[in-house]
């Protein structure tokens, strides 16, 4: 085998344990990331339950700028729904899951919601 092929086959190899790092990491952090039902405005207090976001489902709202000449849908915030109660939680600064929007690649699943 040359040295090229030789490195080829590194690179291969390296890369493939890069993505089962990678895979590995995701699986951990979606077990170990929760989101917390609490206040979410203007829903009010929630039950406190905490559930791993790899069971979640990620919701992602749009909204319309309404400036003329200019119907693009921009990102609004993330929600997802609390598997005890039923309560929409918002990832909004007032809730403390702001940071959660991050993360919204690892939720069991994503859903667009169209703008109003």
């Amino acid at each position: 085998m040359t040295t090229r092929k030789k490195l080829e086959k590194a690179v291969e190899v390296a890369r493939e344990e890069l993505q089962t790092a990678q895979e590995n990491l995701n699986k951990h952090l979606q077990r170990t990331i929760v989101a917390v039902c609490g206040y979410s405005p203007p829903h009010g207090r929630g039950c406190g339950k905490k559930t791993s976001i790899g069971k979640l489902t990620y919701y992602q709202t749009y909204w319309m700028s309404g400036e003329p000449y200019d119907d693009r849908a921009r990102e609004g915030e993330g929600q997802t729904v609390c598997p005890k109660c039923g309560q929409r939680l918002r990832f909004i600064e007032e809730t403390g899951n702001k940071h959660l929007t991050e993360y919204k690649y690892l939720f069991k699943d994503r859903v667009d919601l169209e703008p109003d």
